[in-house]
C-alpha cells in the first residue's frame, strides 16, 4: 500500500499546455507550459462562481497558472506563488504576500531586536521598523535569497 499522497494522485493526469503570448512551449528546447490537471482529485468548480469555473476548467482540465502571472514592465512574466515561495525561506521573513507589490511580515521577535542589538540601536518594535537601516537590511536579505535561488525559476523568461 502506498503513502496517502500517492493514493490520491491515482487517476490524475498532468500536462503542460502551450501559451504562445508568454513564450511557453512544452515541445521547445526548454520545455515549459501552463500546468493543467484533471482527474478525480481535482475539484469540479468554484463555489457559486460559474464564470471563474469556466475560465479555469476547460475540457475537464484545470488550468493552474495563467491567472496567477503578472507581466513586468520589461515584458517578463512572473508567477506570484513562485516569488512567495522563494522569499518566504528568508530567515527573517515570517510571511509574505505578493500581488504587484509585496507585503512582507518579518519575524517580530527575531529580526528587529537581533539586528538592533548587533547594530547599536534601541527602541520599540515600531521605532526600529521605521529605521532606514533596518529596511535596507531586510531588502539585502531578500536580495540574497533571490540571488541564491535564481536557479529555481523553471519556466520564466
Amino acid at each position: 500500500m502506498g503513502f496517502p499522497d500517492e493514493m490520491c494522485m491515482i487517476g490524475t493526469a498532468l500536462r503542460l499546455e502551450e501559451v504562445p503570448e508568454m513564450g511557453y512551449n512544452p515541445l521547445g528546447e526548454r520545455a515549459c507550459g501552463e500546468i493543467c490537471v484533471r482527474g478525480k482529485s481535482v475539484f469540479s468548480g468554484y463555489h457559486k462562481n460559474p464564470e471563474l469555473t469556466r475560465e479555469s476548467i476547460k475540457d475537464g482540465w484545470f488550468h493552474t497558472e495563467r491567472k496567477n502571472l503578472i507581466k513586468l514592465s520589461q515584458g517578463e512574466y512572473v508567477a506570484l506563488e513562485h516569488l512567495e515561495n522563494v522569499y518566504v525561506i528568508t530567515p527573517i521573513v515570517e510571511d509574505i504576500w505578493v500581488y504587484g507589490t509585496a507585503l512582507i511580515v518579518i519575524h517580530m521577535k527575531k529580526t528587529p531586536k537581533k539586528w538592533a542589538y548587533s547594530n547599536g540601536h534601541v527602541g520599540s518594535f515600531a521605532e526600529l521598523c521605521s529605521l532606514d537601516q533596518l529596511k535596507n537590511y531586510v531588502l539585502a536579505e531578500l536580495k540574497f535569497t533571490a540571488e541564491r535561488n535564481q536557479g529555481t525559476n523553471t519556466c520564466f523568461n
